[in-house]
């Protein structure tokens, strides 16, 4: 994200200033969150996404791929055993969110759901 950051606020260095005026990794972290805000962040992601030539549909695919291997076991667990996964989750290769049942759509929204809640759960509880 860096190279984006240095186009976008025309500096060596985007976070030098930050460094420089934060006294903690508190304060530093702090600043950051203020300096790449949402619409950065956003920003950033559009103008990669005009890189590839992958759909969405595509690249949810991937994620759940990537993903499968690094989601921590204990947030894994209650997916898999209330089995949320997504069987026909393929058929978006095939159909495209636009033409997906809404009955796909609300699993993988569901299954998406269940990801975050354990995730969140795992960083509230500090990886424990």
């Amino acid at each position: 994200m860096t190279p984006f950051l240095i186009q976008q606020f025309r500096e060596e260095d985007p976070f030098e200033p930050l460094r420089r005026n934060s006294a903690t990794k508190e304060q530093f972290a702090v600043a950051c969150y203020q300096k790449v805000d949402g619409l950065r962040v956003l920003q950033y992601l559009k103008s990669e996404t005009t890189k590839t030539i992958r759909n969405d549909e595509l690249r949810l695919l991937e994620f759940l791929d990537h993903h499968k291997n690094i989601i921590p076991e204990k947030i894994l667990e209650p997916i898999l055993k209330e089995k949320q996964t997504p069987a026909n989750i393929q058929q978006l290769t095939e159909q495209g969110f636009d033409r997906c049942p809404i009955v796909l759509l609300d699993a993988i929204r569901n299954y998406l759901m269940t990801i975050e809640v354990g995730f969140q759960r795992f960083d509230l509880g500090n990886g424990s």
